[in-house]
């Protein structure tokens, strides 16, 4: 019995601790963009936006500000990005000097 336990932690030990110290030593990823920036999750398309918006946590405010926000870029001659998941990569999702619309909450809600 003793035998088998000694097999069984040597054979786990390695793994585990190997994976224990890739954990303590991994760097934790940060998005980082400068203010009035955003980028895509290449992190190699930093885009100069004219505007950000946050989303709404209830859904009738969201829909009513998204609303807004159409009547506000049409005049100005602005596009607007949606930012859902932000998985998008190529930057083809992100408008240079565009109206920047993160709507990442409300998925998760409609997800629920």
């Amino acid at each position: 019995m003793l035998f088998i336990f000694l097999v069984l932690f040597i054979l786990i030990a390695r793994p585990a601790g190997f994976l224990i110290c890739t954990y303590i030593k991994d760097k934790k990823y940060e998005k980082t963009a400068k203010e009035g920036d955003t980028n895509d999750t290449t992190n190699l398309n930093e885009t100069r936006i004219n505007t950000v918006v946050k989303d709404s946590d209830d859904l009738d405010k969201a829909i009513t500000q998204i609303q807004e926000l159409i009547k506000q870029a049409k005049p100005e001659g602005k596009k607007i990005s949606i930012a859902g998941a932000q998985h998008s990569k190529g930057g083809h999702s992100i408008y240079p000097d565009g109206i920047f619309s993160c709507w990442c909450s409300i998925i998760i809600l409609f997800l629920i």
